[in-house]
């Protein structure tokens, strides 16, 4: 036990989100030892093995007058806070994705190197996107849109609701959707 509690202070000194479920503990997807990656593999392509396709990034975003951390989005209710999962990529870190369930427009992150990839579709990769649109209280982070009654909702109306690799997807006749990384499969 002695040894679980200083591996906990350890992780948790790291300034990562920790779970202990009975002997077992479980960190967010996005805690990851950092490097400058000067030693890690390199795929073909000369990109770092585990990397997720794509512009790098943080997974750090604006929430009003504070800032999510990686693995959490804003939400307003009624003053904007950050809860956890991820409407976008943007909001994971940089070996993580943003993973839903059909329909969904909350996910969490999980690592890039269980994913399955493809090559992006013409026109869909946008860098200078940064998601973000202006809405009465606060602007919306990306993979959210403002609604009629002036609030960022999860989810998306247009491409520009979604990070620079994302695109909206929507179901046939719908008028909102999704962001979907642009690497992912269909």
């Amino acid at each position: 036990m002695r040894g679980s509690q200083g591996a906990l202070a350890a992780v948790l000194g790291l300034g990562c989100a920790a779970l202990a479920v009975g002997c077992e503990l479980r960190l967010a997807p996005s805690c990851a030892v950092q490097t400058d990656g000067a030693d890690a593999p390199r795929r073909e392509d000369g990109a770092t093995a585990g990397a997720c396709p794509g512009p790098g990034r943080s997974g750090q975003t604006q929430c009003g007058a504070r800032e999510c951390s990686a693995g959490l989005h804003c939400v307003e209710s009624p003053l904007p806070q950050c809860e956890p999962g991820c409407t976008s990529d943007l909001h994971c870190g940089a070996r993580d994705a943003c993973v839903r369930a059909p329909g969904e427009a909350t996910g969490r992150c999980e690592p890039c190197a269980q994913q399955q990839w493809r090559e992006a579709p013409a026109g869909c990769v946008v860098a200078e996107r940064s998601g973000s649109s202006d809405c009465f209280f606060a602007p919306c982070t990306a993979g959210s849109y403002c609604d009629p009654a002036q609030h960022c909702t999860p989810g998306c109306a247009s491409d520009e609701n979604c990070g620079p690799t994302e695109q909206c997807v929507r179901a046939p006749g719908a008028a909102v959707g999704v962001c979907r990384s642009c690497y992912a499969p269909r």
